[in-house]
């Protein structure tokens, strides 16, 4: 893993997390597996090396402040990539539909149900249905990846 063994630009990429997580941004981990299919080209690594690594880990700063608290989307390859790159785009539409859901108006405090026929109403649904939507997608794309562990591959 190149993410936290770069010195110096190590140390910005931590700046810049730091300054996200300040804003109140969210911060979507994707993790890079190892194993076969290219992973050694995108410096997959085991995620036990992010705390102890001799060529450098997390940020104690960034450890302290829970960067890890969520699961990040694991990145596999071979057979895996299209099913890993499938689930990262779904946590990234989940994301955006739960933010539109929670703050589509603009009030974090509204609360469903979305009963009134108000456009700010509206586009809070039109948020709970990706999220639903997402949800579903998640555990679509999970039995398909399945048809990997016990027939090999689709073909």
């Amino acid at each position: 893993s190149q993410t936290w063994t770069r010195g110096e630009g190590s140390e910005a990429l931590a700046a810049e997390i730091e300054r996200a997580m300040n804003l109140g941004v969210y911060v979507l981990l994707a993790h890079e597996m190892t194993g076969s299919g290219g992973q050694e080209a995108r410096f997959g690594c085991e995620f036990g090396s992010f705390f102890s690594c001799t060529d450098g880990a997390t940020p104690q700063e960034l450890l302290q402040r829970g960067i890890y608290s969520e699961i990040a989307v694991a990145l596999k390859g071979g057979p895996w990539r299209e099913a890993s790159m499938a689930l990262l785009g779904i946590a990234l539409t989940a994301w955006r539909g739960y933010r539109q859901h929670r703050l589509g108006n603009g009030n974090p405090d509204a609360s469903a149900p979305h009963d009134y026929n108000t456009p700010a109403d509206r586009h809070r649904f039109l948020g709970y249905s990706t999220l639903l939507l997402c949800g579903l997608s998640f555990v679509a794309t999970l039995y398909v990846a399945l048809t990997v562990v016990f027939i090999g591959n689709c073909r």
